[in-house]
This record gives structure tokens, sequence and C-alpha cells, in this order.
């Protein structure tokens, strides 16, 4: 390794990545009690997986501090995945956050698709060939490397858990579960057309929020990632969480 990659690797985890392990999470889920404690977090911050000839993925790869092999937890991110783990209360914050995992001894694995941040490439249609192609290299990538013990699930709500059954039809060796939040089976009728109605309004949201210049190459490092989540996991949370509440639909309407 690079003396420049080195240093990187050790500044980003000069801060550990904070969390609230307690209440409802960003991604609308509540944890349970751990059944491991104390185990920590750190970060593998843009692991490259290769998925065609000169074409990389890039990959954040959080760790339990403590040596071992852990179960993957595979994310599939449409969007560019900077700011995922700052605890903001973003639209796309549909992960979970991963100090819940590491401390319940699994390694969640948050990989962005072609084309955007730090992934190489030209991005596809969406749940495409490519897609599912990605993600089941993106799979046994993981199950290889030396913190996994092999096994792999797959996580996310939304258009993380809409690509899963794609990929689990596929049946690849390494992957034993997956578990898909608030998807939809019917991309007519479930998102262009919700009830009956036409959607512009979520999908100028969803393509004005999530893919213009900015978001796709936005490029935050981890070590701010990681001061700026122990501000909004601090006692400022609920306040944080109150303010952008209240300027919701202002917000949208930027998109």
């Amino acid at each position: 390794m690079k003396a420049g990659a080195s240093l990187s690797k050790f500044w980003d985890n000069v801060i550990p990545l904070k969390s609230s392990l307690k209440g409802i999470q960003l991604a609308g889920w509540t944890p349970g009690a751990p059944a491991m404690h104390g185990m920590g977090c750190r970060i593998l911050s843009d692991q490259r997986i290769e998925v065609d000839e000169g074409v990389s993925l890039s990959a954040d790869v959080y760790l339990p501090k403590q040596s071992g092999r852990y179960p993957a937890v595979v994310i599939f991110s449409a969007y560019n995945k900077e700011l995922h783990t700052a605890g903001l209360p973003t639209g796309t914050n549909e992960i979970g956050s991963p100090p819940v995992f590491t401390d319940r001894g699994y390694a969640p694995v948050i990989i962005g698709r072609r084309g955007m941040g730090r992934s190489g490439g030209t991005a596809g249609v969406f749940y495409g060939s490519q897609d599912v192609d990605d993600h089941e290299r993106c799979i046994a990538w993981a199950a290889a490397q030396p913190w996994c013990d092999g096994k792999v699930v797959l996580f996310g709500t939304s258009y993380y858990g809409m690509s899963q059954p794609l990929v689990a039809l596929r049946q690849p060796p390494a992957l034993k579960a997956f578990f898909s939040n608030e998807m939809s089976t019917d991309y007519f009728r479930h998102i262009f057309q919700f009830g009956g109605a036409p959607a512009p309004y979520f999908l100028n949201v969803w393509t004005g929020g999530n893919f213009n210049e900015t978001q796709v190459h936005l490029r935050v490092p981890p070590l701010v990632r990681a001061i700026v989540s122990h501000i909004t996991n601090s006692p400022l949370k609920s306040f944080i969480s109150r303010a952008a509440m209240k300027r919701v639909d202002k917000l949208f309407r930027t998109f």
C-alpha cells in the first residue's frame, strides 16, 4: 500500500462513526437489543470491486474493531453514498447505520452503482441486468474477503430493497438471505402512477434531489462524515429533525 493511501486510512478512523442505537433509525426501523456489545466500528473506505474490464465500484466497508470474520451485509446504492452514514436526515438514507450492524457482529458493505460518486463506469437502466450482474460480483467479492465468514445478506429500503429479489433469483452461492423493506413490485402502479394518479411530484423530487451534478460527484471524506455524525447523534438530534421537517416542503420545491 502506498504511503498516501496508508495515511488516508489512518485519518479515516481517527474519529469513530457515531450512531444512536435507540429508537427509530433514519432507515425507518428500530433495532433490538444487541446480541454483542462494545465491538466498535471502523471503516475501510473506497474499497474497489472490479465488476467489468476497466470498471470498478466503490465500497465502504464497516467492520467491528475486534478482528474476526463476520457475515457481510451488502447494500447496493443507486445514489451517491457519501452522506449516507453522517446521520443527516436525507431522503435516501435508507441503509441503516453501520455502528448498529457492527455492534451486532455484522459487516455492512455500502456500494455505489456505476457512474455514481466514486464508482467508475456509466450508469445504466435502473434494475436492469447490469445492476443485477454487478450485485452478484459484489456478493462474491464480499464473501471472499478475509474479514468475511463467507456468508452474505442483502439489506435496504426502497431502491435498495427493490433490486434484491432480482439478485436472489440467481441464487448466488454466498447469499444466505435478503431483507427488503418498503419495496415496490409493480413499478408503474406503485411509483409512476401511485394509486391511479400520476406521480410527477415524487419523480421530480427523486431525480432532482439525487441525480444532479452536485450529488453525482459529491466527495465527503470519512473523517468529515464521522465528525458530522457526532453532531447529528448528539442532543441536537431532535432539534435538527424538527427543523428539517418544518422546511421539508421548501426543500422539495428546490429539487
